[in-house]
């Protein structure tokens, strides 16, 4: 081998390797990326869960609240209906 094909495939491994590295900056920053998405996903899953976690227990505390208002209503009809076999 002469000095200028050497130089030559010395340059070509040159180019080559600043390719490369060039594409693993990309890589990295596109990495940096995708790892910053995940976290604000898993941000927002985490308050998703907890806005979920608060509407069940308000749907928990409405359906009480119903049950004692619906048997609260029955009482009341038991006793006008108990009213109104007393009159006739």
């Amino acid at each position: 081998m002469n000095l200028n094909t050497i130089t030559t495939q010395l340059t070509i491994i040159t180019e080559r390797i600043t390719l490369i590295m060039n594409e693993n900056d990309r890589l990295k920053v596109e990495l940096r990326s995708i790892s910053k998405k995940y976290e604000d996903c898993k941000i927002e899953c985490e308050v998703l869960k907890s806005n979920v976690e608060e509407m069940e227990e308000w749907a928990e505390i409405e359906v009480n609240n119903i049950a004692v208002e619906r048997d609260e209503l029955a009482a009341q009809l038991d006793a006008a209906l108990t009213e109104l076999s007393n009159i006739t």
